[in-house]
């Protein structure tokens, strides 16, 4: 004898039988009588004998996608995306209803989330018609799915005032007569590091862009930059350089551990004029960024500028043209590679003063890179100021903000960016060679479409040593 719990179950399923058969007739009921009745009604009949299936059967997935997909065809998507989002927890596995989930969440505006389940489709059915289109969709939102960071971002260019420069000034002489002194030391050696807090640790200098997954973490940096003058006469100086940078994370973070080696070399010329020195230079950059020990991307760059100093001006005229090479190039590179060039025009002014420093900077930048809306024109605005307390102590002050357009993207909302920078800094130079500063700065990706929204405070101390 059955007891009745069992008895209880027998019914359900036979309900659930009945209503799965109704719903197939209803099918076949809608396809014979479409001249007589529109698509719309017949429809709508379906939809009302799925909803009353679903309440006699709540664990059907195959009903809940139905259900969801002739919301959703109703134009109600927040309940298809409820009714879909069930289909995909009672089957997890099904591709089909993964992708549909996604489709209804991306007309929803929901961005990222349709990306997380185009991503999860493409997983579980990667050659199957689902698994292809998912693809597609994830490549067109996500244009850098196969990463967790991306290309891109803004960052006005700045370059210290000449060392070359400042010691013809001093010496008041031309460094090609015969009685010129001899430069004090061909080495040129800056070392700084620190403890920051960082609310998006996976950033890098060859991408410099912010990741819209927060990744918060203590991180201790050190930044080395080392110059080596071999060749220091008759106005020519030139020779290698080295830069880097290096990070260590709190233990959650260690796989984004920045290891960035930046070698280069550089040749310039000082020619003495009225008073001023105009400093023609040309300086080439390699840089090799591994996160955690493992390749993230590379980066090969030409700058050439005209830097003209005086007592009390510094203005710049530079062009950089570089090429990047990202090691993951996402899953079908001829949509998802970031690879290709990007050309840089800029131009700076700064005023010294007695107790004051006052800088402008204007940008503008264009990105030939593979992929299928990577490409860009940007335009970016920057100014600083320098501001001396008391003796040894120093404010400083910097800002920026950028526009990019990203010409070829039909994504909706568009991926455009307004690019925002501000940084403060209190330095204190406790002796000639070491300064030690607390530092502050916020940067912020402003964009309609929220994959490409996001947003990195950083704080901390900073030492810096120089020679």
């Amino acid at each position: 004898m059955l007891d009745l719990r069992t008895s209880q179950a027998i019914s359900r399923r036979r309900v659930c039988a009945g209503a799965i058969v109704a719903c197939f007739a209803a099918c076949l009921g809608a396809s014979s009588v479409a001249i007589a009745e529109s698509p719309a009604a017949s429809h709508e009949a379906l939809r009302s004998r799925l909803e009353a299936h679903v309440q006699h059967c709540p664990n059907d997935p195959a009903a809940w996608r139905m259900l969801g997909k002739l919301r959703a065809r109703a134009g109600d998507l927040p309940a298809a995306a409820e009714a879909l989002s069930r289909a995909t927890q009672l089957d997890p596995e099904r591709a089909a209803a993964h992708y549909d989930l996604a489709g209804v969440l991306e007309q929803l505006g929901q961005l990222q989330a349709a990306a997380d389940g185009y991503e999860k489709a493409h997983q579980l059915a990667p050659e199957s018609d689902y698994g292809r289109q998912a693809l597609e969709r994830l490549n067109h939102l996500r244009p850098s799915a196969g990463s967790p960071i991306k290309q891109a971002g803004y960052e006005i260019k700045r370059f210290e005032r000449s060392a070359f420069a400042e010691r013809i000034l001093e010496d008041d002489a031309d460094p090609r007569a015969p009685g010129a002194e001899e430069p004090p030391s061909a080495w040129s050696l800056r070392l700084e590091g620190g403890l920051l807090y960082n609310t998006n640790v996976a950033f890098s200098p060859t991408n410099r862009e912010l990741d819209p997954n927060p990744r918060e973490s203590f991180q201790a940096f050190l930044n080395p930059d080392l110059t080596y003058s071999l060749l220091d006469a008759c106005g020519w100086r030139a020779g290698p350089q080295f830069a880097g940078y290096f990070t260590a994370n709190e233990s959650d973070f260690e796989d984004l551990n920045l290891q960035s080696y930046q070698p280069g070399a550089f040749l310039e010329y000082a020619l003495p004029w009225s008073g001023s020195i105009l400093l023609p230079r040309a300086q080439y950059d390699y840089t090799l960024d591994r996160f955690g020990g493992a390749e993230f991307g590379q980066r090969h760059a030409m700058t050439l500028s005209v830097h003209y100093v005086d007592a009390w001006l510094d203005r710049l005229v530079y062009w950089t043209t570089d090429h990047t090479d990202f090691a993951d190039d996402g899953q079908d590179p001829e949509l998802s590679s970031r690879d290709g060039w990007t050309h840089t025009l800029g131009l700076s002014h700064t005023l010294h003063c007695a107790e004051l420093d006052l800088g402008l900077g204007i940008e503008i930048q264009h990105a030939e890179v593979v992929g299928l809306d990577h490409r860009y024109n940007g335009i970016g605005l920057s100014a600083d100021a320098g501001l001396l307390l008391t003796d040894g102590l120093k404010l400083l002050l910097d800002g920026g903000v950028g526009y990019r357009d990203y010409f070829d993207s039909d994504i909706d909302p568009s991926r455009n960016e307004l690019l925002w920078h501000a940084a403060i800094s209190l330095r204190w130079q406790i002796t000639q060679h070491w300064s030690t500063s607390l530092v502050a700065s916020y940067e912020r990706f402003d964009s309609r479409n929220e994959l490409f929204a996001a947003d990195r405070f950083v704080g901390g101390l900073t030492s810096a040593l120089e020679f």
